[in-house]
């Protein structure tokens, strides 16, 4: 049987989804505070406010409900990735016999997606239009999403020279200033 306890005992094999930083830290601030995410979030602040464990600590709760749920197809949907490395990954089959659209396709359709370090890299016109392709498929299909960035809502308006991810972003996420929630 599926319980909380059983849970307590095979959750650090859910590990691997996260990159091995995150994995110690998860160790480390192991919360059992947070209540289930059902809604998508945006998490912004300052550098090293804790933006990223939360968001891994949010998707452990995700899988915890998988789990104890047994709902199998959902277990491999959860991705967790940096803003850059998704755009890499994307990059990385321009060219190649790969499909680009089943690269995007593993991001648009993942049941529980993390995107830490949102637009830390140049917002090319491609980087803006792969991101308002993603943030608009999300939220057209009502995909849970959580977003960390070190930019609130208004700087990533300005940054990104235009207002439909940002309008997206404020209509359907609960955002959550990161900074008055500053650990020591």
């Amino acid at each position: 049987m599926r319980t909380n306890k059983k849970w307590e005992e095979l959750k650090w094999r859910y590990l691997p989804k996260f990159p091995l930083r995150l994995q110690r830290d998860l160790k480390l601030y192991d919360n059992h505070k947070l209540e289930s995410i059902t809604d998508s979030v945006f998490i912004y602040g300052e550098v090293q406010t804790g933006k990223t464990i939360l968001a891994a600590q949010m998707m452990m709760l995700e899988l915890r409900r998988i789990y104890i749920n047994a709902i199998a197809e959902h277990h491999n949907k959860t991705l967790f990735v940096s803003f850059p490395d998704m755009l890499a990954d994307i990059k990385r089959t321009y060219g190649s016999p790969e499909n680009t659209d089943d690269i995007l396709r593993k991001y648009w359709n993942a049941t529980f997606l993390v995107i830490d370090d949102f637009v830390t890299t140049r917002p090319t016109e491609w980087v803006v239009e792969t991101i308002y392709a993603l943030i608009n498929y999300r939220y057209e299909n009502l995909l849970t999403t959580v977003i960390t960035s070190n930019y609130g809502l208004k700087e990533l308006e300005s940054i990104l020279g235009e207002q439909r991810i940002t309008s997206r972003i404020s209509r359907s996420y609960t955002v959550i200033n990161k900074q008055f929630l500053k650990q020591k």
